[in-house]
C-alpha cells in the first residue's frame, strides 16, 4: 500500500512539474491569452506577453500645417461622446489637426489592432520594387510544407483580399486551444495560421480572417530569409520616418504578429496613412502600385483592395479604410489626406459618415 502511494505521488509530482514547465517555457502566451479571454472578441487595449522594439528615437518631424480651429472644434465635437485616445488629421504631408483624450499624450504609445496589418500592402509593393513579386504564386511555391492541396492554391493577393477562403472561427471563450486564440495569443503565430482549415475554394468567397495576414506576412519571411518584425522595420518603418515603436511576439525573441497590436505613437500612424495618401509613396514602391494594386479588388468584394476597404464616393473620389472596431485609418490619395482615429470602443458606420462630412465628402 506504502508502495503504492509512493508511486501516486511520485506521479503527482511529475504531472505538476511537467504543467510547471509547460507554463514557464510559454508564460507570455498564458498571460496573454487571459488577457484576451477578460476582454473579448475585441481584444485587450493593452496586450502583455513578448514583444520587441522597432523603429528609432522620435521620427523626423512632421511638418506643421496651418490648423483650422473651426475644424478642430468640428472634430472634437464628434469625438466628445465617444471615448477616443488619439484622432490626427494630415494634408499634404503636414498635421493640421490633433486630438487627444484625456491621459493620452502625444508620445503615448497606442495600440492599432488589426489596423496593424496595414503594413503588409506596402510592403509587398517595396518588394516589388526590389523584384520580388509574389502576388500572384501559389502558396505551394512560396510557404515549405504548406500542403498542395486546395490551401496550396491561395495567392498572398487572395490572403490580402480577403478571398483566400479559408475559416474565421468565432469566439471560444477560456478555450486558450481554439485556432483564434491560438493565433491571437501564441505561442506560434506561423504554425496556428498555418492550421486553419479551408472553407471555400480560393477566390470564391469573401470572409476577413485574422489568419490572411499572418500567411501574407509569413510569405515574406520566407522569400526574403527576414523576420517580418525586420522587415516592418527596415523596410517601412524607418524608410516613413516613424520611431520607436513595439510590436507583438508570439514568444520570446519570436514571429512578430501581422494581424493585431502594433503599438506607436498617434503621429508615427498618420506617417501610415499618409503613405497610402500619397501615390509615390516615397517612392518606397514602383509608381502605380497604388492605383493598380492596392485600389483594386475582385469582383467578390468590388469595396475591398488589397487589405484594405475601398469607398468611390459619387464624384469619383476614392476613400481607403483599414482597421476594424475603434481603430481606423484613411487615406484620401486625390487631396493627399490622411486620417487616424483611435478610439476606446467600436466606430459605427454612422460616426465613420460624420467623419468624413467633417472632412469635407458627402
Amino acid at each position: 500500500m506504502r508502495r503504492v502511494l509512493v508511486i501516486l505521488v511520485l506521479l503527482v509530482l511529475a504531472a505538476s512539474s511537467a504543467v510547471v514547465a509547460v507554463v514557464a517555457a510559454d508564460w507570455p502566451f498564458w498571460q496573454r491569452a487571459w488577457r484576451w479571454h477578460q476582454a473579448g472578441p475585441a481584444g485587450p487595449a493593452r496586450v502583455p506577453g513578448a514583444w520587441r522594439w522597432i523603429g528609432h528615437g522620435d521620427g523626423i518631424p512632421w511638418a506643421q500645417g496651418p490648423m483650422d480651429p473651426s475644424t478642430t472644434e468640428a472634430l472634437a465635437a464628434l469625438i466628445r461622446g465617444i471615448p477616443t485616445d488619439a484622432l490626427l488629421v494630415a494634408r499634404a504631408g503636414q498635421v493640421v489637426a490633433e486630438l487627444y483624450g484625456d491621459g493620452v499624450r502625444p508620445e503615448s504609445l497606442l495600440q492599432g489592432g488589426s489596423m496593424t496589418s496595414a503594413v503588409l500592402a506596402p510592403l509587398y509593393g517595396i518588394a516589388r520594387r526590389g523584384g520580388v513579386d509574389v502576388l500572384d504564386a501559389p502558396l505551394r511555391r512560396l510557404l515549405p510544407d504548406y500542403d498542395t492541396e486546395l490551401r496550396g492554391d491561395i495567392t498572398p493577393r487572395q490572403l490580402l483580399w480577403q478571398v483566400s477562403g479559408l475559416e474565421s472561427p468565432g469566439w471560444r471563450p477560456l478555450d486558450p486551444f481554439s485556432a483564434q486564440a491560438r493565433l491571437l495569443s501564441g505561442p506560434n503565430f506561423a504554425r496556428a495560421a498555418r492550421d486553419f482549415r479551408s472553407i471555400w475554394p480560393p477566390g470564391s468567397h469573401f470572409e476577413t480572417s485574422p489568419a490572411n495576414a499572418q500567411l501574407a506576412a509569413l510569405v515574406l519571411v520566407s522569400v526574403t530569409g527576414r523576420s517580418f518584425a525586420d522587415l516592418v522595420e527596415s523596410g517601412l518603418w524607418d524608410s516613413i520616418g516613424a520611431g520607436r515603436a513595439k510590436v507583438t511576439l508570439d514568444r520570446l525573441a519570436g514571429e512578430m504578429s501581422a494581424h493585431c497590436c502594433l503599438s506607436a505613437k498617434g503621429r508615427d500612424w498618420l506617417r501610415l496613412a499618409n503613405f497610402y495618401a500619397r501615390d509615390d509613396a516615397q517612392g518606397l514602391w514602383p509608381a502605380g502600385f497604388l492605383r493598380d494594386e492596392v485600389t483594386r479588388a475582385t469582383a467578390v468584394h468590388p469595396a475591398y483592395g488589397l487589405g484594405l476597404e475601398i469607398e468611390t464616393l459619387d464624384d469619383g473620389t476614392v476613400l481607403l479604410w483599414a482597421g476594424a472596431a475603434g481603430r481606423w485609418m484613411l487615406a484620401v490619395p486625390a487631396r493627399q489626406l490622411a486620417v487616424v482615429w483611435l478610439a476606446r470602443q467600436e466606430v459605427t458606420a454612422s460616426e465613420r459618415g460624420r467623419l468624413k462630412a467633417l472632412l469635407g465628402f458627402h
